[in-house]
């Protein structure tokens, strides 16, 4: 299994009064292939860089998953099915583990820098 990271658009107006279906949808296509959710946060409504169907405003959510490579390219079939979805993105999730010692390193780094 891959860790992966996964960028989501929706319309603001839509996400603000059904954000929970937004959610439903999302983990909804990631479970049927078979993924696992390890994270999903609301990024809130951000300005777009530029216009996506005479938008200038979306909700961002990121999801963090685990999932077979094979099956990433059907995930991103669904995706850009789905009328909700306004634009999406599949990365790899590249971050380094965090282990007790990486945890305890970050702690210690910010008592020092806290001084």
């Amino acid at each position: 299994m891959q860790k992966y990271e996964l960028m989501v658009l929706f319309e603001t107006n839509d996400a603000s009064k059904h954000w929970d279906e937004c959610e439903e949808l999302v983990k909804g296509v990631l479970t049927q292939y078979e993924c696992d959710v390890t994270s999903m946060e609301k990024w809130g409504d951000r300005k777009l860089a530029y216009e996506i169907n005479k938008l200038r405003r979306a909700t961002y959510m990121v999801v963090y998953f685990e999932g077979e490579p094979a099956k990433i390219e059907e995930i991103d079939r669904d995706l850009r099915l789905k009328e909700r979805v306004l634009r999406h993105m599949v990365l790899r999730d590249e971050r380094p583990e965090e282990t007790e010692e990486t945890k305890e390193a970050a702690a210690a780094a910010a008592a020092a820098a806290a001084e």
